[in-house]
């Protein structure tokens, strides 16, 4: 992991001299990462670790539910919950012009975010 940080830290500062954003480690480690859930009525500024430990929670405890009532085949019962994180951002909307075209400010354009479920 020090490698891995050590690199990223030399490669980003030439990176942002080309204009280009952060890069960093993701948590969630895949090359095609999809977003299935939007939480947009959730505070932005939250922290996302504990969201992501009581999301995890509130899942394994949905699936002991489930096992007890017996929803689950057999089959079902032993696959683990995924890898998951969660990120703040922007939305993509197909009816919305990109974000070159936007007037805001830094400020809303933070509130503007939201949380999303990264797998």
């Amino acid at each position: 992991m020090k490698e891995t940080t050590y690199l990223l830290q030399s490669v980003s500062v030439e990176f942002e001299r080309v204009n280009g954003r952060t890069v960093r480690v993701k948590l969630c480690q895949s090359f095609n990462s999809y977003t299935p859930l939007m939480f947009p009525f959730l505070f932005n500024k939250a922290h996302l670790p504990s969201l992501v430990a009581q999301m995890r929670d509130m899942l394994s405890d949905a699936k002991h539910e489930m096992a007890h009532l017996n929803l689950l085949d057999s089959d079902e019962d032993g696959i683990n919950i995924p890898q998951f994180t969660l990120r703040s951002n922007n939305p993509r909307l197909p009816y919305q012009t990109t974000t070159k075209d936007k007037k805001f400010d830094a400020f809303t354009s933070q509130n503007m975010q939201i949380i999303q479920l990264e797998c």
